[in-house]
C-alpha cells in the first residue's frame, strides 16, 4: 500500500549535506554580524533560502549563532597554528614569526572571521541554547602561552608578558586595515600621509617582526 503522505516529502539530508549547510550558515552569519549586527534570524534564513524554523534546527538564536561562528573560527585558527608548530624545526623566534605572519594573512583574507573573534560582542539572550550549554573554550591563547614558556625555558625568549605581544599583533591587524584604506582611498583620518610615506604592508610587517625580535631577544 502506498503512503500518500510521503509523496511530497523531501528526502532527509545526509550528514555531509547537514555539515555543508551548517558551514554556509556560519559564513553567511559572519557576513551579517560584520555588516549589520541588528539583523534578525529571519533575515539570515531568507539569505540562506530556508525557513526560520529549519534554521533553528542548527542555531536557535543570534547568540547561539555568534558562539557557533567563534567556535568554528577559533578551532580553525588553532588547528592551523598547531600544524605550523608541529612542522617547525629550528629556533623559537622563527616559529613565532611564522605564526604572526599566518595570523596577519588570515585576518586580511578573512576579515569577517577576525571581527567575530576579536571585535563583536555576543548578543544577549534570556536562555542558553544547546550550543552554549555544551561549549568549551578553544584555548587558543594557551597554545601561544605554552610556546612562550618553552622559549623562555630554552633561553630563546626574554621573560615578558604575553599580553604585550598579543596587543602588538592584534593591533597590527587594525593598522594594516588602515594602511589598505589609505592606499585605496588616499583619505584616512587616523593615519596621516606623512606617517604612511614610504610605508606599505610589507615594510610594516618587517618593522613589526624587528620590534618583536627586539622585545623577545633575551
Amino acid at each position: 500500500m502506498n503512503d500518500d503522505n510521503s509523496k511530497g516529502r523531501k528526502p532527509a539530508r545526509s550528514e555531509k549535506d547537514k555539515a555543508n549547510l551548517f558551514e554556509e550558515i556560519i559564513q553567511k552569519g559572519a557576513e551579517l554580524f560584520a555588516s549589520e549586527q541588528s539583523f534578525s534570524t529571519r533575515k539570515l534564513a531568507s539569505k540562506l533560502n530556508m525557513t526560520q524554523g529549519n534554521l533553528y534546527n542548527y542555531v536557535n538564536s543570534k547568540r547561539e549563532l555568534w558562539i557557533a561562528i567563534r567556535k568554528h573560527d577559533f578551532e580553525l585558527l588553532k588547528g592551523e597554528f598547531l600544524k605550523i608548530i608541529h612542522s617547525h624545526e629550528g629556533k623559537y623566534f622563527d616559529l613565532f614569526e611564522k605564526l604572526v605572519i599566518f595570523f596577519l594573512d588570515y585576518s586580511s583574507e578573512n576579515p569577517n572571521s577576525w571581527k567575530m573573534m576579536f571585535l563583536i560582542d555576543p548578543p544577549k539572550s534570556r536562555k542558553k541554547g544547546p550550543i552554549e550549554t555544551q561549549y568549551e573554550p578553544i584555548q587558543l591563547f594557551e597554545v601561544i602561552l605554552n610556546l612562550f614558556n618553552e622559549g623562555i625555558k630554552r633561553g630563546e625568549f626574554r621573560k615578558i608578558s604575553p599580553l604585550i605581544i598579543y596587543s602588538l599583533v592584534v593591533g597590527a591587524v587594525l593598522t594594516e586595515t588602515d594602511i589598505k584604506i589609505s592606499e585605496r582611498n588616499k583619505i584616512n583620518e587616523l593615519i596621516s600621509d606623512l606617517s604612511l610615506e614610504g610605508n606599505d604592508i610589507k615594510k610594516f610587517r618587517n618593522t613589526l617582526i624587528e620590534t618583536l625580535r627586539y622585545l623577545l631577544n633575551p
